[in-house]
């Protein structure tokens, strides 16, 4: 190995360690003065490796987040959204989303109504009580989905 490919492989080295600490290719870079454009460059040509590696690298911060998770969520005090997160996330047949089902059954008689007072305008009562009256006027009206 030449001069350069030792410069370039250490580099490598630093900044995947660098990597695996902050999981961040800009906070790497930082700490490693190598720059973004160096690591696209690295991972396209995969120069001694570096894409795979570099895939490592992402998956031990990965597991090391995932490890810091895991401890946080068996303590006592742990937010129960944390611990509702990872049950999700572990345990989807059984702790997945909860979906609701909107009910829209009001609505549509709302709707109903409305269409069916446009169709069969409501002329005024001139005795008895509007409960009366509301009982005369929807004897008139079709029930929904009949029509």
């Amino acid at each position: 190995m030449n001069a350069t490919d030792q410069k370039t492989s250490d580099s490598q080295v630093r900044f995947l360690e660098a990597y695996e600490q902050h999981g961040s290719i800009l906070k790497a870079g930082k700490a490693t003065n190598i720059s973004r454009e160096t690591v696209r460059l690295w991972r396209r040509a995969d120069k001694f490796g570096f894409a795979e590696r570099f895939n490592d690298s992402a998956a031990t911060f990965f597991e090391e987040v995932e490890s810091v998770f895991f401890e946080r969520v068996k303590q006592s005090d742990c937010d129960p959204r944390l611990v509702a997160l990872f049950l999700r996330s572990h345990a989807p047949d059984k702790y997945g989303e909860v979906k609701v089902v909107a009910d829209t059954t009001a609505l549509d008689t709302l709707r109903w109504l409305k269409e069916a007072a446009k169709r069969n305008p409501r002329s005024p009562e001139p005795e008895g009580d509007a409960a009366t009256a509301e009982a005369r006027f929807l004897a008139t009206l079709s029930k929904p989905g009949a029509g």
